[in-house]
């Protein structure tokens, strides 16, 4: 069964019937006395059917005014003056005078897939708005002809062929949030179309090539405000830059006002044309991992088996658009710029032999894993030291990537080393013990071979260790089983402000472990980032919660707590325990995160190209 299609005189004609124009205390009903039609102030109520006299004119008016007989008239300005005229001048209304009457019209969300032919009987209708319907063409021959003001923001326009036919003489077109892609639409946003344009809205589509666009921009006469942000070529280093210096007549660009001093620190960039490249680059750095325990593994314990000798460290990892361009071009192009400064080197390890080999299909085939050198363990915090420079020219892809956010997880890398020949003596040495009897067995024997030997193996603790011994160290001549990789905790970064215009994150990230206290908050941090540290474990939120008095019950959360730190992102509070509660809550595990969205600031940071 074929949908019916919805049309712009539909819709007008049902809202028409909500204004009651013919409905008490409207029209020309039983309860007006007309007779009269020249002393408009006599018409009056009858509603004889209580016993009432008539009343003066005024009183239908005040009627109409009471909120009892309101009605919806937020689509058009013009809507609540008509229904006056409808109480004071019921005769004036009918189809065509109600059709011309009308200046302004706002069809929002109405389902709207035609502009037909009846949209013409408007004939004096200077300000339409369709916005958030279903809307893939729009004919301008079917539009009013008086029209000034067109509005549709979120419909499903690819092309606006149709509507540059014989367009009407706008001042202002809004097309924001739709599918607008291709660079053969540029050729429709010159003057020869809209000579008389001061507002153009092309903000939110998909739109890229930032040069040939403006080029077509730049020739529309009277146009003095512009917005194109959170398309994919507003991610572009010169993007702001090449539009103020390029379109000299623009006064406010993504609801920005130009300023003298930007105009001034922008001068040339506009002319610069082959240094506007369709490519982003985002900075990302990761500094210090704090709050993870020690690992098992890493105390000193008597108990613990000689073999294996573990190492552990920690890293970092993440996905992000993969890089197409070749770096070291670009490191060649811009290593005596402005913006370059030598902390921008790439990881090249990880950069160039794995970058190729992993890839994702988390929601775009374009993603790849990024990961950080691995850094040991320390007790105060494992400094990882990251930063790298990512440059794509997938610039739709990355903007969509950017709304979802980036995901960060710190990861544990164990691996386990083992002697490459077998040990002399002592076979159960090559064994780690299940049980703790297995344990006081293997003590035994390890401290029965060491006295027969007279001297200590490489590894085993001293006696100044005092019943105490460190995890021996691994040498050259040992085999290592498979690395084990266990998860620590994750922290996705709300990255949609880039997209609207923003660029830069900065603040220091809870990865789990025990609560974030309230006053431990980065500069950089926006407020909106923090509540996911501030929640109780209930999820409600309760900052001012005091612990229980039940000391049984108390332990028991300080050890499911512990338990959590490395397989967990727990929720918690943001209270603090007193001194008398004997709650050992853990630290907190944070990792400190910058991402930076390169924006030139002047034309200088562009200088230097070869």
């Amino acid at each position: 069964m074929t949908q019916r299609n919805v049309k712009v005189s539909d819709v007008f004609r049902h809202l028409l019937k909500t204004l009651c124009l013919t409905e008490f205390p409207c029209g020309t009903g039983s309860w007006r006395n007309s007779s009269d039609r020249s002393a408009d102030w006599q018409y009056s109520i009858t509603t004889k059917d209580y016993g009432i006299q008539h009343e003066k004119m005024e009183v239908l008016h005040e009627f109409l005014c009471s909120g009892t007989w309101d009605v919806d008239t937020s689509w058009s300005d013009e809507a609540a003056n008509l229904r006056h005229i409808a109480v004071s001048e019921p005769w004036r209304i009918n189809d065509l005078f109600v059709w011309r009457y009308f200046k302004t019209l706002r069809l929002i969300d109405k389902e709207i897939d035609e502009v037909d032919l009846d949209s013409k009987k408007l004939e004096n209708l200077k300000e339409l708005t369709l916005s958030v319907n279903k809307l893939k063409n729009i004919p301008a021959d079917q539009l009013p002809s008086k029209l000034k003001v067109l509005e549709l923001c979120r419909n499903e326009l690819e092309s606006i062929s149709s509507l540059a036919d014989k367009p009407p003489s706008l001042i202002h077109l809004g097309l924001s949030l739709n599918n607008l892609s291709s660079s053969q639409q540029f050729k429709y946003f010159t003057g020869d179309f809209w000579p008389d344009l001061v507002s153009l809205d092309l903000g939110y589509n998909n739109l890229v090539e930032l040069v040939e666009l403006v080029a077509k921009l730049s020739t529309l006469p009277n146009l003095k405000n512009l917005v194109l942000m959170g398309n994919p070529l507003s991610l572009i280093p010169g993007y702001r830059g090449h539009v103020v210096d390029a379109m000299k007549n623009l006064m406010i660009f993504d609801d920005i006002h130009i300023t003298a001093d930007e105009k001034h620190h922008f001068k040339g960039l506009g002319k610069k044309k082959e240094l506007i490249l369709d490519e982003s680059q985002v900075v990302i750095s990761l500094g210090e991992i704090k709050g993870i325990p020690t690992p098992d593994d890493l105390k000193e314990d008597v108990e613990r088996p000689e073999f294996p000798v573990a190492t552990i460290s920690y890293y970092v990892g993440y996905e992000m658009v993969r890089d197409e361009v070749d770096n070291r071009r670009y490191v060649s192009e811009r290593k005596n710029s402005v913006s370059w400064s030598p902390d921008m080197e790439f990881d090249q390890e990880f950069s160039r032999n794995e970058r190729d080999q992993v890839s994702t299909s988390v929601g775009m085939e374009s993603l790849s894993d990024f990961k950080t050198t691995n850094a040991d363990w320390n007790d105060e915090s494992i400094d990882l030291q990251y930063r790298k420079l990512h440059i794509t020219d997938e610039l739709v892809a990355l903007r969509d990537f950017l709304k979802g956010g980036i995901q960060f997880t710190i990861f544990e890398e164990k691996t386990n080393h083992w002697p490459s020949t077998p040990v002399e003596e002592g076979a159960d040495l090559m064994r780690t013990p299940d049980t703790g009897k297995g344990k006081k067995d293997s003590s035994a024997k390890r401290a029965s071979a060491k006295k027969g030997k007279g001297k200590e193996k490489p590894g085993k603790a001293s006696a100044k260790d005092k019943g105490k011994k460190k995890a021996p160290e691994p040498t050259n001549n040992m085999r290592s089983d498979p690395p084990i990789v266990t998860k620590v905790g994750s922290y996705r970064v709300e990255t949609k402000h880039f997209v609207d215009g923003d660029s830069k994150f900065s603040k220091v990230c809870h990865f789990g472990g025990g609560p974030m206290p309230a006053i431990t908050i980065n500069e950089g941090a926006m407020p909106q980032q923090i509540t996911d540290s501030t929640k109780s474990p209930s999820g409600k939120g309760n900052p001012k919660s005091a612990p229980s008095a039940d000391k049984h019950s108390k332990n028991e959360r300080a050890t499911n707590s512990q338990k959590s730190t490395h397989d967990k992102h727990p929720t918690s509070t943001t209270s603090l325990p007193n001194e008398d509660d004997n709650l050992m809550l853990p630290p907190p595990i944070t990792l400190s995160v910058n991402i930076d969205l390169v924006r030139w600031k002047t034309a200088a940071d562009s200088m230097n190209q070869q």
